[in-house]
């Protein structure tokens, strides 16, 4: 299936600052539940990307 070769196992520091930066957007939106603000924008991508441009 190929999840060895997949791109987040052998470059790993991308993704991490991907997360960093969603994880920053959501604090500077004072956000109190990182969890459920996670769980909510893994949906809808669009909604985390709206609250990083108010």
């Amino acid at each position: 299936m190929g999840e060895d070769a997949s791109r987040i196992r052998t470059r790993p520091g991308i993704m991490a600052r991907i997360r960093s930066v969603a994880l920053n957007i959501l604090r500077a939106n004072g956000v109190q539940n990182i969890s459920l603000a996670l769980y909510t924008n893994a949906v809808s991508f669009d909604q985390l990307l709206a609250l990083g441009t108010q």
